[in-house]
């Protein structure tokens, strides 16, 4: 009799941290696909390069096939900023995404965010290892 009741409270302990686990893969959260950017670009002089075209470029290979685009022009002091990127998604569907993407290209495939900033022709990169509040860069044209 003591043997079923421990038995039994193993089982309900087994279930709780099964169902726990499930709630947590199920429940969509906030995922980072790109840092906050504060750019400043300064032309070949030094100075601050007014309304320059600028482009971020930001993809999570785990879940997208394509690149996502803003286009922004810098200010009258050569800035511009670009908030910070993120997706809400079930974490389940990253693991299933994660194994197809494996499945279909191997250790070829890409996995993670990634992110690029472009400004004529010169570029600033960011992936999801790069984590950061604030972002800040200086590009030189040249």
């Amino acid at each position: 009799m003591k043997r079923s009741r421990q038995v039994n409270i193993v089982q309900l302990f087994a279930l709780g941290v099964v169902v726990c686990f499930c709630v947590v893969m199920v429940v969509p959260r906030e995922f980072f696909a790109a840092p906050k950017w504060r750019i400043h670009v300064n032309g070949v002089d030094g100075r601050p390069a007014a309304n320059l075209p600028i482009v971020e470029s930001w993809v999570d290979w785990t879940l997208d096939s394509s690149w996502h685009e803003e286009r922004k022009t810098t200010d009258a002091e050569g800035m511009v900023v670009f908030e910070e990127r993120s997706r809400r998604y079930a974490p389940i569907r990253r693991v299933w995404q994660t194994i197809t993407q494996f499945l279909r290209f191997g250790f070829h495939g890409s996995w993670g965010a990634y992110a690029v900033i472009t400004a004529d022709g010169h570029h600033l990169y960011a992936d999801s290892a790069f984590r950061q509040d604030e972002r800040q860069s200086v590009l030189m044209l040249k």
